[in-house]
């Protein structure tokens, strides 16, 4: 049902019909939720609800203004904005993605995180061209709230006590790293993003053999894949003059340090063996696949070193 709306979604031209299917992914999730229900959780189920109906209201609203009734760009535009920023949760309206991340299981958290903020960012990718033809003023926002995300999502993550909010951090700190890049390689990085799907939905706590692995893919290291698609991306971003968004890969670097520094000599031993010997056919296929990001890595190496020698040679 969700890889269903995902592909509807995708491949639909329609705006009404896009909005629709983000509310049936919406409900999708809602309903897997019941099959793991906890009194705990329905606050969080209600929160999300209301906050993703708002949110598409807001889409549907501007887009039938914008689209349909061709009224001048401002109103319409800037609902279309915020309410892709508050479906997104991009600051500064991020307040509901760690409280419901909090209450939520690590499945739940995967599924809000990845799959619920497909279709709003393919839809951000197809239109932006409209808030390219409404104004440079449109472009800057989206590129000053993607990068604020960044940060703020860094700043929250440095005082994550939980892994529930850890991963709430790092929802908010990846769509920012998402919105930056959304009118030319928003695909691109969510791409090597979605790789890191199932060690964030499925590790049960730090002593999880990939869940140090997801630490150091998150903060973009090489040879891991993410490093290729942060690349990528902080290339455009120093085009763009917005360095700032390095700051934000101190903070999945700092709980990799945490993570290390806190553990004792013969767990090191047991991480190494369970990750040569112990993994099952699945994680062995993930732990392959996050490291792809070494032939690209070595692909780029390459490429660099010869245009060098090249230069070199004929001087």
């Amino acid at each position: 049902m969700l890889l269903g709306c995902i592909l509807v979604g995708c491949s639909t031209s329609s705006w009404m019909l896009g909005v629709f299917m983000m509310e049936l992914l919406l409900f999708t999730i809602i309903f897997y939720s019941i099959t793991s229900w906890e009194l705990s959780q329905s606050s969080a189920c209600i929160q999300m609800f209301f906050i993703q109906s708002l949110s598409s209201i807001l889409l549907l609203v501007g887009g039938l203004m914008h689209i349909h009734l061709s009224i001048p760009s401002f109103p319409p535009l800037a609902l279309m904005l915020f309410g892709f920023l508050l479906k997104l949760g991009v600051f500064p309206l991020h307040f509901w993605v760690v409280p419901v991340c909090k209450t939520f299981s690590y499945s739940l958290v995967g599924l809000i995180s990845k799959p619920l903020k497909v279709l709003p960012l393919v839809f951000l990718s197809q239109y932006f061209t409209k808030f390219l033809s409404g104004g440079s003023h449109y472009i800057m926002g989206a590129l000053l709230f993607g990068t604020v995300s960044a940060l703020a999502g860094m700043t929250l993550g440095f005082g994550a006590r939980t892994l529930q909010v850890v991963l709430g951090a790092s929802s908010i700190t990846h769509t920012g790293w998402l919105l930056v890049p959304a009118y030319t390689m928003v695909m691109t990085y969510f791409i090597f993003m979605v790789l890191l799907v199932y060690k964030s939905s499925s590790i049960n706590g730090m002593s999880s053999p990939l869940s140090c692995v997801g630490l150091l893919a998150l903060g973009g290291l090489p040879p891991f894949n993410v490093f290729v698609g942060k690349l990528l991306v902080v290339c455009s971003y120093m085009m763009s003059n917005l360095t700032a968004m390095f700051f934000s890969c101190l903070y999945w670097l700092r709980r990799s340090w945490v993570y290390f520094t806190t553990m004792k000599f013969g767990l090191y031993i047991n991480l190494f063996s369970t990750l040569v010997w112990r993994l099952t056919a699945v994680e062995s296929a993930m732990l392959a696949a996050n490291f792809c990001g070494l032939v690209f890595f070595l692909r780029f190496f390459m490429a660099e070193m010869g245009s060098s020698f090249l230069i070199y040679v004929r001087k």
